[in-house]
């Protein structure tokens, strides 16, 4: 364990969060923003800079109507930088509306203010504000001009400032915080502007927010390939031709390997630019070994350079297998893990980066080697340690969907869900997915909806934006009644059925499940469902898929299957699934079982030109190309063989071609 980074009681609460900032920080708030910006007047500017927003703002609690004008005075308010929780700053009274789900700490509303200057050479760029988390119900304004607002206090969010900026003069970004609905959180939330903020200057053709996207698709000791996704905006007025150029560094900055791709990008238009690499020999990423490297992104709009941009990446192959668990890299690893909740203690929810370092040394001296964010998005800084210190995560984004929960009331985000879910996990989603820490999405936290006659739709829902997002990683959710007394208060088995990894939350509970724990449910759900870099290559209830019946286009992109599956009991099922193309790949629209009221399986998720595998004998076999131009293409009836033994990985399909 770092003796040397222990902290120490004379250090103020400012350095400790310049300790945490790794950009340079701000000089002075009243004038030119920071170091990168009061630069030189010289007409070279860095093509991207993100820095450090901070310093130097004017706070007060209470709700001030015309706080957001920017001539406002706020003169008496209190100066302070972020990250700020104000619900810690006490005092404890019983009588607080937060009551024990917010340590009976006081929340109501807040204003932040800050001014600052921007000089002339940045008339040409683009200025976005970034929030790591604001909690909650933030509202923000630029030069009186309203950028937005976020519900939601975990997920982090941005706004382009550039149309409404001055240069050589003053600005003012004013922010409204409304944490006054009480109860909202079953935990300590805290209040404010919790979590970092910074000020990204881009060119007008620069990569897009969040913008790459590397997964791999093979990852073995000899060889690891690397898919790069980097979506490139053109937010000038004119067409740019665009080399993007994209080395992956090791350790050392040395470069291992590199690709060079070209693509003419129309005015006001975004262009997804994909590269694959191979890496021989690659160092691979691991809990007792986090070895890092680097996508380095070069954008040139003609000859000139005009974006770059980093992004820390570990090689490694995460797989679920029902019967040998979690395999990383081959080996199986067994997961040894803490929920932990996002506040520091007595320091609240700004928690300093050290906090969280000296908290994951202690968790990892004990054997800890795993950790759910209980239950919502955690500061990134958070996931860039678990990276560094060889943790798995288990990143969690919600625990309330449309059923609200009773400790909190109305006041949850089952509020908000219907508006928001859509953008707030695409927001999650493509700022952590590059973690290699992070090996499985949670959906939901023992939400109410795991037994309400909508909550696999709701699901379904979730999962196509996190399969949009991200095909690379398996989805689960908390489930606290996957049995039941009643059982009408019990998961439903449609839903169960929809996860990739189904999630057993207090199953001891319930009799004999105390020692048996999930192992009676392999007899009604599948027992091997295996899912290898994200892909489902099996998977459903017992049995296994005996006869073909038909395939047919109904159009729009639709493939409608009809199958006949032999379950254990002996009684035959038909399933009928419909599957939609988007984005190059199949994904289940819905389901459901017309014959015997038997629910069916999620079943596969078709790719294009992909080769599927047979898992213990139960995956369809297509023998024959489907022509989409053909109304109504029929595939006449197909004999599937069993085929059990030691090899489950054989290949056994036909490529489905679509034109």
């Amino acid at each position: 364990m770092k003796k040397e980074g222990v902290l120490q009681s004379s250090l103020s609460r400012r350095q400790l969060l310049k300790g945490a900032v790794s950009t340079a920080a701000v000089v002075s708030a009243s004038s030119f923003i920071g170091a990168s910006y009061a630069q030189s007047q010289s007409e070279t500017v860095t093509p991207r800079i993100r820095e450090s927003f901070d310093f130097g703002w004017k706070f007060r609690k209470g709700d001030f109507p015309g706080a957001e004008v920017p001539e406002f005075s706020d003169a008496d308010w209190r100066t302070l930088d972020l990250p700020h929780d104000w619900s810690i700053e006490g005092p404890f009274d019983e009588k607080e509306p937060s009551s024990f789900c917010g340590a009976y700490l006081p929340t109501g509303i807040g204003w932040y203010r800050k001014r600052f200057r921007l000089p002339d050479p940045y008339k040409a760029k683009k200025l976005t504000i970034e929030f790591d988390g604001v909690y909650q119900l933030s509202e923000v304004w630029i030069n009186g001009q309203f950028l937005g607002k976020r519900p939601y206090g975990y997920v982090p969010f941005f706004y382009d400032l550039t149309p409404h900026l001055k240069f050589g003069r003053e600005n003012v970004i004013a922010v409204k915080v409304d944490n006054s609905h009480q109860t909202n959180c079953r935990w300590y939330s805290g209040s404010g502007i919790y979590r970092h903020t910074w000020l990204l200057s881009t060119n007008q053709v620069h990569i897009a927010h969040w913008g790459t996207f590397v997964s791999s698709s093979k990852v073995s000791k000899d060889v690891a390939t690397l898919r790069v996704s980097t979506r490139i905006r053109n937010e000038s007025g004119s067409a740019a031709r665009c080399t993007l150029v994209t080395s992956i560094l090791d350790r050392d900055g040395n470069a291992v390997q590199s690709a060079e791709t070209g693509q003419d990008v129309a005015a006001g238009k975004e262009y997804e630019f994909l590269q694959q690499i191979k890496v021989n020999t690659p160092h691979l990423w691991s809990v007792a070994d986090p070895y890092l490297y680097k996508i380095h992104s070069t954008v040139r709009n003609q000859h000139q350079v005009v974006d770059e941009y980093d992004t820390p990446i570990g090689i490694r192959e995460a797989v679920f297998e029902a019967d040998q668990g979690f395999l990383l890299n081959g080996e199986r690893v067994k997961i040894k893990g803490a929920c932990l909740h996002h506040d520091g203690g007595c320091v609240g929810a700004a928690v300093p980066e050290r906090v969280w370092e000296r908290r994951l040394e202690s968790l990892k001296e004990m054997g800890c080697n795993a950790i759910r964010t209980s239950h919502n998005p955690y500061a990134a800084e958070f996931l860039d340690l678990c990276d560094r210190m060889g943790f798995l995560v288990m990143n969690e984004a919600f625990d309330e969907w449309k059923v609200p929960k009773g400790q909190i009331g109305p006041n949850g985000y089952a509020k908000y869900f219907d508006e928001w879910y859509e953008r707030d996990v695409q927001n999650f989603a493509r700022r952590d997915r590059n973690h290699p820490s992070v090996v499985l999405w949670s959906a939901g936290n023992e939400i109410g909806d795991q037994g309400s006659p909508q909550g696999p739709e709701t699901l379904g829902k979730l999962l196509a934006v996190f399969h949009a997002e991200d095909p690379t990683r398996l989805v689960t959710a908390g489930c606290d009644h996957i049995h039941s007394e009643p059982a009408a208060e019990a998961a439903s088995t449609e839903f169960l059925a929809l996860l990739d990894v189904v999630g057993y939350n207090y199953v001891d509970r319930w009799r004999d499940r105390r020692e048996k724990y999930y192992s009676i449910d392999r007899q009604r759900l599948s027992a091997t469902a295996i899912h290898r870099n994200g892909e489902r290559v099996d998977g459903g209830y017992p049995g296994r898929v005996s006869r073909l019946v038909s395939l047919q286009d109904s159009g729009a992109g639709f493939l409608s299957i009809l199958a006949r599956k032999k379950c254990r009991r002996g009684a035959a099922v038909e399933i009928c699934q419909h599957l939609q193309l988007r984005r190059r790949r199949f994904h289940v629209d819905r389901h459901r079982s017309p014959g015997r009221g038997a629910m069916a399986d999620e079943g596969l998720v078709l790719r294009r030109n992909r080769h599927l595998r047979l898992q213990e004998g139960r995956l369809l076999l297509l023998s024959e190309p489907v022509d989409r131009q053909a109304s109504a293409a029929h595939v006449s009836s197909l004999e599937l063989e069993s085929q059990r033994g030691a090899d489950h990985s054989r290949d056994l399909l036909h490529e489905l071609q679509h034109s």
